[in-house]
């Protein structure tokens, strides 16, 4: 009696560390058993910084990194043969030419591969004739994953590729956690910002409404959560909290994961998230907000309108604007109720539409289709 094989698949991702929201998703995709059932997986790890300050810089270290991930892709293309890579695919910037010789490498084999996307970004760069033949050249033959609907209408359907295997919407998850106690402080409003400092994350554009919220919420505090690159892009928030004398209202705590950042969560009045990042898909710290139940100001970029809907689950700000935003977060504090329900809200649809077993789903579907081409 033969026993059945188990399909192979190779996964060509990054995992934590460095914490951000791609290196999660992989980490929920690779280690979920209900993804994974009736799998044989391996893996090339894609990781090249191994912090946040490292991410996006050009460096010796990294091209000995990507000459070290291409000799272990290829040994597994060549005597492991899996039946299908899963491909963690940065689609933009230098990212893009590295990805690039992976996936040629990949197709040279002629293996199955769905590449999961989590930027944006692809429809502006293709505006050029030559960037639109080479993510046609990319795309060709491969199975895509992307965030939303819209998202994969607009970056990848738009380049009319003809010969695309598949897609596929799987909306980000976050980790499930368990909210045993909320810790609100009394005599205080406090004000939560958690992700990683890029500028493009929108800090200084709060730091900026801050000034307003002071003045019309003598108990606001805001709190802010995460790495930053390090050296001078740090540096301008401190300066600029010195100089406008606010050190008693505004801290800086650095980065915090696990259980503790559940007890961030559950101990904040308003989520603040006012990224212009135009990079950003589907942020998992507002996904992790919306679990909490905590009232939301954030941008509509990106996949967030399909996240919070405008006065039902969140508040939606311009991004950029710290007028709207600084009247956003005072208008919330003067309806309490409103904010309250906001809150509850967006919970709920968290739960009906982006909690782990509707990812788990979405991706072993995806998974099973792949296996099946």
């Amino acid at each position: 009696m033969h026993k059945h094989r188990n399909n192979k698949v190779l996964y060509l991702i990054q995992l934590p560390p460095p914490f951000h929201g791609v290196s999660l998703t992989n980490q929920f995709v690779y280690t979920s058993e209900i993804i994974n059932q009736s799998l044989s997986k391996r893996l090339v790890r894609l990781n090249f910084s191994s912090s946040i300050e490292g991410l996006r810089r050009v460096n010796f270290h990294k091209f000995i990194s990507f000459v070290s991930v291409k000799a272990r892709l290829f040994y597994q293309l060549l005597f492991r043969r899996p039946d299908f890579v899963y491909f963690s695919f940065m689609p933009l910037g230098t990212g893009l030419v590295r990805d690039s010789v992976y996936l040629f490498l990949i197709k040279m084999f002629r293996v199955r591969v769905l590449l999961h996307l989590d930027n944006r970004g692809i429809r502006e760069r293709s505006k050029r004739p030559f960037m639109k033949t080479w993510y046609r050249m990319v795309f060709r033959n491969t199975c895509v994953i992307h965030v939303t609907q819209d998202l994969l209408d607009r970056e990848i359907t738009g380049l009319n590729i003809k010969k695309l295997a598949g897609a596929f919407v799987v909306p980000n998850t976050a980790e499930t956690f368990e909210i045993t106690e909320v810790k609100r402080q009394a005599n205080t409003y406090r004000l939560l910002f958690l992700s990683n400092l890029f500028p493009e994350k929108g800090l200084l554009v709060l730091l900026e409404a801050m000034k307003m919220c002071i003045k019309n919420i003598p108990e606001a505090e805001l709190h802010i959560y995460g790495a930053g690159r390090g050296g001078k892009e740090d540096r301008i928030y401190w300066e600029f909290i010195a100089e406008n004398g606010m050190e008693k209202q505004v801290v800086m705590h650095g980065p915090v994961t696990g259980n503790e950042k559940v007890k961030v969560y559950t101990s904040h009045d308003l989520f603040v998230f006012p990224s212009y990042f135009d990079e950003e898909c589907f942020p998992l710290v507002l996904l992790e907000a919306m679990q909490a139940g905590l009232a939301i100001v954030t941008t509509g970029i990106g996949g967030i309108p399909e996240m919070v809907e405008h006065e039902k689950e969140a508040l939606i700000v311009n991004p950029g604007d710290p007028w709207e935003l600084a009247e956003a977060i005072i208008y919330l504090y003067r309806h309490p109720t409103l904010a309250r329900q906001l809150g509850q809200l967006a919970r709920e649809r968290f739960f009906r539409e982006f909690s782990m077993k509707h990812f788990e789903r979405r991706m072993r579907k995806a998974f099973t289709m792949i296996n099946n081409i």
